[in-house]
């Protein structure tokens, strides 16, 4: 599913899209340090 419209005017992509990317990047890394810390315990 990708929610994101290329800004054909400016050649980049959506400040949508890259506070999306950002978003989901930070719950890939808390959701690995989560599944870390619980196998530690």
């Amino acid at each position: 599913m990708i929610l994101y419209k290329p800004d054909k005017k400016k050649g980049k992509l959506s400040p949508f899209f890259l506070g999306r990317i950002k978003w989901e990047l930070l719950g890939i890394i808390g959701n690995n340090c989560f599944v870390f810390v619980k196998n530690l315990n």
